[in-house]
């Protein structure tokens, strides 16, 4: 875990990378849903209601699909960590648990803080409600990628 964690501060780049394009992407899903959420919310007549619900679904699959995917960023540092681990666990010095354990701990604060920043953007431009389902449901969607990318 300690090494791990002094890759990632040594090399900030691989983070600073995903988190700007993160934002990008994270602010162009907002403004192409700009005040959606207002109208589904305030709309008196059900017809009009239920067409700016069904724009929400779009919104939402965009954001898991583009930051889910955007996740592969990071392949070509795991790519390098992973040689170290080849050799480091053929001369016996470590196992496969231990290393998975660090790496998920290591990239968790990086992976909460991209989601964060995602929607509170998201959910701020689009004017939608549920901040914390929306977050929970990113965090845990881009740590299944992440785990999933390390396979």
């Amino acid at each position: 875990l300690t090494r791990i964690t002094h890759q990632s501060v040594k090399n900030p780049y691989i983070y600073m990378v995903r988190v700007v394009m993160y934002i990008a992407l994270s602010f162009m899903v907002g403004t192409m849903y700009s005040g959606v959420g207002t109208a589904a919310r305030e709309s008196q007549d059900i017809e009009e209601s239920l067409n700016a619900a069904q724009k929400l679904l779009p919104c939402l699959y965009y954001v898991q699909a583009f930051l889910v995917f955007m996740s592969v960023a990071v392949l070509p540092f795991f790519l390098e960590q992973r040689d170290v681990f080849r050799r480091e666990r053929a001369n016996g010095d470590i196992t496969c648990l231990p290393y998975v354990v660090a790496n998920f701990f290591a990239g968790l604060p990086c992976i909460a803080f991209i989601a964060l920043i995602s929607t509170a953007l998201v959910t701020q431009l689009a004017d939608l409600n549920g901040f914390g389902g929306f977050f929970l449901n990113l965090l845990l969607s881009l740590v299944v990628a992440e785990s999933l990318m390390h396979l």
